[in-house]
């Protein structure tokens, strides 16, 4: 009983938020909205309000759980809020920049490091593309969103990851939140034989699409995998092993089963890159391997969208291996055609546009202008007011010009560069696994980001900004450790070392 007692005194705020969830979940399912629902919410925002100010960590890592398991609600004038983790990072962004204009100061190591930088340089770039917008209050609105994103979940974090044990727990966490997402899928999914195309809605209501859920399932898979190694090969405690093989067992599956070709592709060139890694590549010959086939791709562009023009569509395909081989076979799909179209009025609303483009947030309203009728498919909408540019670096071109995308650039860059630099340079094995899992789930995106544009969604830009604000803190570390003998880390909760 004394052990129950002592137990329930330290972790009682957890045990309350627990059952608090668990209660307004109920009363939602049974339909009790007054006033058990009603009174529920109020103490529910208390609880918001009372963590903000005293447990502004324990509100982060809540945060990071519920991101992956909330659902967009409208919010008036066809906008939707991802309720409650839009809400949760409004607030905590909000506190947190109010923090620091009453002096709190930020680390001069992590205000100044060449990725804090292009960081800051992005958003100031975002505000002045936003003066000269096409749409200039959509535009202040990303803009924004984009500061709030960098407040919570690049500096507030960074200033939590100076205690590396903590690096691993966010992104543990948040693949805990994703088991609920991934299990009502395969529910869904398999109610159809898991064929391909009823991939598209099986992730509703947690996510729009099965493209982003894929795109998150593949950023997680690889640094669980080296937490889980990591802690296999070093850790304390059978039981934490167990767990966390489990936990990454649980995303690959999702992962297998999402769907996503672009999720597919992003792990099997990120293994690629995992390869040169081990292989210990200059990162002097990534980059200049990485020019040139980008190069060789922009020279040939036309040559190959005209020859995709020339095949009839298989999206969709029934058939697992047709659905694989569309991965590579860029012709035979109708929504690779689609990409190209998009792709295409992107760069030609550069060329018209290049310095400040048309304005961050305003693709989407911009490019219908653009198309082409012989390039436009079955999904093409006539107007083509629907979506985003599918790529990331041409949504730059398009509403930020040159200047936008050459900092999205340098940002890719910095990380792989710092990414390799800790790799290669660093003694300590804990934090070359953990630099080693972070590069490799950033890598995923930044492949990602070819075929689809997600930074701007919380679902993706909490991992990538997090994993930023991570590489970052142990960029600042690893020069101290040079000295240092070689420590061996344990993530078990009981390790003090961490």
């Amino acid at each position: 009983m004394n052990i129950i007692a002592a137990s329930i005194k330290k972790y009682w705020l957890y045990i309350v938020i627990c059952l608090l969830v668990g209660c307004i979940n109920l009363c939602y399912l049974l339909g009790y909205k007054v006033p058990a629902f009603f009174t529920l919410e109020i103490l529910a925002g208390v609880l918001l309000l009372y963590l903000l100010f005293f447990k502004k960590k324990l509100l982060f890592y809540a945060l990071i759980f519920l991101i992956p398991v909330s659902v967009p609600i409208g919010i008036g004038g066809g906008s939707n809020l991802s309720f409650p983790s839009e809400f949760i990072v409004f607030l905590l962004g909000i506190f947190i920049m109010g923090r620091a204009f009453t002096g709190t100061s930020i680390s001069r190591d992590l205000l100044f490091h060449p990725i804090t930088i292009i960081l800051c340089a992005d958003l100031c770039w975002m505000l002045i593309c936003s003066f000269y917008s096409t749409i200039p209050l959509y535009s202040y609105k990303r803009a924004f969103i984009r500061l709030i994103y960098l407040a919570v979940f690049y500096f507030f974090a960074a200033e939590l990851f100076k205690n590396k044990k903590n690096i691993p727990l966010a992104f543990i966490i948040y693949g805990i939140g994703m088991i609920i997402p991934v299990i009502s899928s395969i529910a869904f999914h398999a109610r159809y034989n898991f064929i391909p195309a009823a991939a598209y809605k099986m992730t509703v209501p947690f996510f729009n699409d099965h493209t982003i859920y894929g795109a998150v399932l593949a950023f997680l898979a690889p640094v669980l995998v080296i937490i889980a190694a990591y802690q296999t090969r070093n850790g304390k405690g059978k039981t934490l092993k167990i767990l966390l093989w489990s936990l990454t067992a649980v995303i690959i599956v999702g992962l297998i089963l999402s769907f996503s070709r672009a999720a597919w592709l992003s792990i099997l060139i990120t293994l690629i890159f995992a390869a040169l890694i081990w292989f210990r590549t200059k990162f002097s010959t990534f980059l200049i391997g990485t020019s040139l086939l980008a190069l060789i791709i922009f020279l040939n562009f036309d040559s190959l969208t005209e020859m995709a023009r020339r095949n009839d569509s298989k999206s969709n395909a029934r058939d697992l291996s047709e659905h694989v081989e569309s991965v590579s076979n860029i012709q035979t799909d109708a929504s690779n055609m689609e990409r190209i179209n998009r792709w295409k009025c992107a760069l030609r609303m550069f060329a018209d546009r290049p310095i400040v483009g048309f304005g961050p947030g305003t693709y989407q309203y911009n490019y219908g202008l653009y198309q082409v009728r012989s390039e436009m498919t079955r999904i093409s909408t006539v107007t083509g007011n629907r979506g985003h540019a599918h790529s990331e670096y041409l949504t730059y071109l398009s509403e930020m010009g040159f200047f936008g995308f050459i900092i999205f650039l340098a940002q890719l860059f910095f990380a792989v560069y710092t990414g390799m630099k800790i790799i290669y340079k660093s003694r300590d094995r804990y934090t070359q696994a953990l630099a080693t899992g972070l590069l490799l789930a950033l890598f995923t995106i930044y492949i990602h980001s070819i075929f689809n544009a997600f930074l701007d969604i919380d679902k993706m830009a909490m991992l990538a900004f997090g994993a930023l604000a991570g590489l970052v803190i142990l960029d600042i570390s690893y020069k101290k450790e040079l000295s240092a003998t070689t420590v061996d880390y344990d993530i078990s909760p009981n390790n003090e070392r961490l």
